[in-house]
């Protein structure tokens, strides 16, 4: 047989083959081409954008609200046998049964756990509070005053902000799994269900018990949501507007804690406080009919023809054309990648160095910007102008993320971190060396302590 039929025959046979193939596997696209198809950030990027931007607005709001809600006011001892005891004084016979009952500290201030058991200092001896009166200038009623979480029990108030730690902590690893298990959207929509419940159980809660758990659980959606909507939101996307999204989400976070300066100064009452911002994530139920599941994880668990209805759907709604085939996805359109062990990390040294930084990185910013969040009611001055300073001051910080493309990961990250513990450790000497009393020591305090918190 000569060359030229030879190749004539090997020619016949690859359109046999591929026509055989054309038929048997019809034509596919990977992912990422659909999404350019579809539109890479569309009206349904949009919705799923901005449900993700609400949620996580009122998570934000949720976590913030406990600045205000538990503030412990100033207070003292209640006067005993005196009925209309208050913590402002009502005159000079006020003043004097002050001055009878109530010791001063060294500062010259009444103190706040602590009354004589006699009008006459000479034979009096000093005895622990029974009840209390406090300063209802600022706040009616908070968290604290209400369940009488004083002198020794006061410690009970940070405990709650641990147990609503230990929940979010819990719900990051738990909320991650179920989203990879049940999907990104039903564990997005139940955590904003539970999210609600839990600040509405809060808000009704009869004792410092129900409260805490009640916490827990918001502090466990809190987790969860931070998670979940930030995958349904950029699975969406195209990876070259995913910063877009990511962007977005961040300052959704910075405007849901700027916000809940002016809620708080408006609702001074700490029941209806946390009403108000549990009641937003029942309204967000409302989008379930109008946000897709991800169709990336859809494909990942090898339900094709759901995540193709969502692409159809999507370009609809997008008002574009995508190709009018039998089979738009399948197996072939998400590129797979195989699973290694994570052990397999102890072979590759500076991996396993990176990976290490950046846990403890991670862990060292969590805990420094919560503690910084939820402790800045200890700050000198007015409460709610130091909330919103530091709210916009993380709203900046936030907003500089588009730049991150830019200037680069590393050097963003390691100025970050710099900034913030030289301005933490800043903090150090002036607490413990400087004049407490002096107004310039509390606002050099502030400025590290805002300093800190924008690293």
């Amino acid at each position: 047989m000569s060359e030229v039929q030879q190749s004539v025959k090997h020619f016949v046979a690859v359109v046999v083959k591929i026509k055989d193939q054309s038929v048997d596997r019809p034509l596919v696209m990977e992912f990422d081409d659909v999404i350019r198809r579809v539109g890479e950030f569309g009206r349904i990027q949009l919705r799923t954008t901005i449900f993700s931007g609400l949620v996580t607005m009122s998570t934000a709001m949720q976590m913030m609200v406990t600045v205000f809600m538990q503030v412990l006011p100033a207070h003292r001892c209640a006067i005993p046998d005196l009925a209309n005891d208050t913590f402002e004084i009502q005159g000079t016979w006020h003043q004097y049964l002050l001055n009878q009952t109530i010791p001063v500290d060294e500062n010259g201030k009444y103190e706040g756990c602590l009354w004589r058991s006699e009008n006459y200092p000479r034979n009096s001896s000093v005895l622990p509070c029974e009840d209390w009166v406090y300063d209802t200038s600022v706040f009616p009623k908070t968290f604290p005053t209400e369940f009488g979480l004083f002198c020794d029990s006061s410690l009970l108030i940070n405990m709650a902000n641990v147990v609503y730690l230990s929940g979010v902590a819990l719900g990051a690893i738990v909320g991650g799994l179920a989203a990879d298990y049940i999907g990104r959207k039903p564990v997005s929509f139940i955590a904003c269900l539970v999210h609600g419940v839990g600040g509405l159980g809060a808000a009704f809660s009869p004792n410092y018990g129900a409260y805490v758990a009640f916490r827990f659980f918001v502090g466990s959606c809190h987790g969860i949501l931070i998670n979940s909507v930030v995958v349904l939101c950029i699975e969406f996307v195209s990876p070259r507007r995913r910063m877009v999204s990511v962007c977005t989400l961040a300052m959704s976070w910075g405007v849901g804690l700027v916000l809940t300066t002016p809620v708080a100064y408006l609702i001074r009452d700490w029941r209806y406080l946390q009403l108000a911002v549990a009641l937003p994530s029942f309204l967000y139920l409302g989008l379930w009919w109008i946000i897709p599941e991800s169709p990336r994880w859809l494909l990942s668990r090898g339900r094709y023809k759901e995540a193709e209805s969502i692409v159809r759907w999507a370009a609809r709604v997008n008002k574009r054309a995508i190709p009018e085939v039998v089979q738009l996805l399948d197996e072939r359109s998400l590129k797979t990648t195989p699973t290694l062990s994570p052990l397999k990390i102890v072979h590759a040294p500076r991996l396993m160095a990176r990976t290490a930084v950046a846990v403890c990185g991670w862990i060292t910013v969590s805990m420094s910007w919560y503690g910084l969040t939820l402790n800045q009611g200890s700050l000198d001055g007015d409460i709610f102008i130091n909330a919103l300073v530091l709210s916009v001051i993380d709203l900046i910080a936030y907003s500089l993320l588009i730049f991150i493309n830019k200037i680069g990961r590393r050097k963003a990250y390691c100025a970050g971190m710099m900034i913030s513990a030289l301005s933490m450790l800043g903090t150090i000497p002036v607490h413990f060396f400087a004049d407490r009393e002096s107004p310039s020591t509390s606002g050099v305090f502030t400025i590290l302590y805002t300093i800190g918190k924008l690293g």
